[in-house]
C-alpha cells in the first residue's frame, strides 16, 4: 500500500464568478474576496461582511407544520 501526503497550497482560491468588463479580469472568492487583473497585474479587495449577509431561511416557527 502506497501512502501519500497532501498538502494545501497556502494560497487557494475558489472561484464563484468570473467576468470581464471593461478590459479586465474580476474573479469573486467564495472568501469574502475579489480580485482585478488589469495592466498593472492582480489586485485583492475584501468584500464586506455586512454585503455578504444573507437572512437565516431555516428554523422551526413555521405554521401549518
Amino acid at each position: 500500500m502506497l501512502k501519500v501526503k497532501m498538502r494545501s497550497a497556502p494560497f487557494v482560491l475558489q472561484p464563484s464568478a468570473i467576468f470581464v468588463q471593461n478590459e479586465k479580469l474580476y474573479v469573486f472568492d467564495y472568501g469574502l474576496r475579489y480580485y482585478i487583473l488589469d495592466d498593472e497585474g492582480w489586485h485583492q479587495y475584501d468584500i464586506p461582511k455586512e454585503l455578504s449577509a444573507r437572512p437565516f431561511k431555516g428554523g422551526g416557527d413555521k405554521v401549518g407544520r
